[in-house]
């Protein structure tokens, strides 16, 4: 196992080392930082690589958490993300963080008061790599058993909403296949997450999953439906995405369907016959009223107080909602987008009826925050697309 793979090749190792050294060089000269800390595959030592032509094609991305105080380091990090990334022929992102982010555990760098235990709290710190100053990783970790099982929701959420994105022209069937890929994955760290077994590392996700989940309590979910998803953690390891070429992809549209429909009842209490009152069904749910705050004030915790930031950060990107979305107040804004996604992604696999019915209600969504509603498919998924960056992700595209 190398350094930066599990594949034991000195060249790679040596590939991810100069890009990395090139991207602490450029960091250190714009930022005065604490750390340096590499995250995401390359930090669990778990990056992917896509054999090629006996040659290998980096696959995963760099995540470069810069540790700093100063909030003008936020746009800085911003600046070094695109400019590292055409500099250095890879997909590199720099994302700032405060000091008391990572000695607090918390999720965000402007959250007041404690934070939820979560996967981002307990990878940053357990399955992450200091590639300058402090070691700022070692203390107050977090306890995976602790992780809430919203996280594993809103992961798959997030998946479904990522896999919608337009595939590039130049190389649509492998994107494909690794979003079908990603999604399967997010439905097996929710099954471990439910079982307490979550590790940062896929490579141990994938063998407890294989070894200690007992599918028993997952009924819906047969053998094969079984394997794939003990599968994806090896496919995602070893960049062997054409494991999905020429299958049946509704096999895994089911499993991940199952899966949805099992956390979505255990978590929020909801039901549903069709995708179709998947929207109205998710947001009357009592339980939306107290999941997932990304904005909080020590102890003051309500939708109004998210929504009001969210609103400022929609007027200030240029996309201020209409007064009719002041009347969905007592639910966090960032519900509104989700509740159209699952919708969205199975929606290939509906009725004419239930696709027509879909396309309206997504956009009576769309006009509440004057987004341009549309007649096709694509139209609206790029709308609700935009919505879910804005509220989920907090990003102006």
């Amino acid at each position: 196992m190398g350094k930066y793979t599990i594949l034991d090749n000195d060249k790679i190792d040596s590939e991810v080392q100069s890009i990395l050294n090139a991207a602490v060089r450029e960091i250190c000269k714009a930022v005065d930082v604490i750390a340096i800390i590499l995250t995401g595959s390359f930090g669990r030592g778990e990056g992917t690589f896509i054999s090629q032509n006996n040659s290998f094609a980096l696959s995963s991305d760099f995540e470069i958490c810069v540790v700093a105080p100063g909030l003008k380091n936020r746009e800085t990090c911003k600046k070094l993300t695109k400019k590292l990334s055409k500099q250095l022929c890879a997909d590199i992102s720099v994302a700032w963080v405060t000091p008391e982010r990572i000695a607090k555990n918390k999720n965000g760098n402007a959250t007041f008061g404690r934070s939820h235990p979560s996967i981002l709290t307990y990878e940053l710190k357990s399955g992450s790599k200091i590639l300058y100053g402090q070691d700022v990783l070692s203390q107050n970790l977090t306890d995976p058993t602790k992780i809430l099982l919203w996280e594993g929701l809103r992961l798959l959420f997030n998946r479904m909403a990522e896999s919608l994105v337009e595939r590039p022209a130049f190389d649509s069937q492998l994107y494909a296949e690794k979003w079908i890929n990603k999604t399967l994955l997010a439905c097996g760290d929710f099954l471990l997450l439910d079982k307490k077994l979550y590790h940062y590392s896929y490579q141990e996700r994938g063998r407890r999953l294989s070894t200690q989940v007992d599918f028993a309590d997952y009924s819906f979910l047969d053998a094969v439906q079984q394997a794939d998803l003990a599968n994806a953690y090896d496919v995602k390891l070893r960049g062997t995405y054409d494991t999905y070429s020429n299958k049946d992809v509704t096999r895994f549209y089911k499993t991940i369907d199952g899966i949805f429909r099992y956390a979505i009842s255990n978590i929020m209490k909801v039901s549903f016959s069709s995708y179709t009152e998947f929207p109205d069904r998710y947001l009357s749910a009592k339980a939306i009223l107290r999941k997932m705050y990304k904005y909080k004030f020590y102890f003051f915790v309500h939708p109004a107080y998210e929504n009001l930031i969210y609103m400022a950060k929609l007027v200030q990107w240029g996309r201020a909602p209409s007064m009719k979305v002041v009347a969905r107040m007592r639910v966090a804004w960032h519900h509104l987008a989700y509740s159209l996604i699952p919708p969205l992604y199975f929606f290939e696999l509906l009725s004419c009826e239930e696709r027509e019915n879909i396309l309206s209600h997504a956009n009576r969504m769309l006009l509440l925050f004057n987004e341009t509603p549309g007649r096709s498919i694509d139209t609206v998924k790029n709308g609700v697309l935009r919505l879910w960056f804005n509220l989920c992700w907090g990003k102006n595209v």
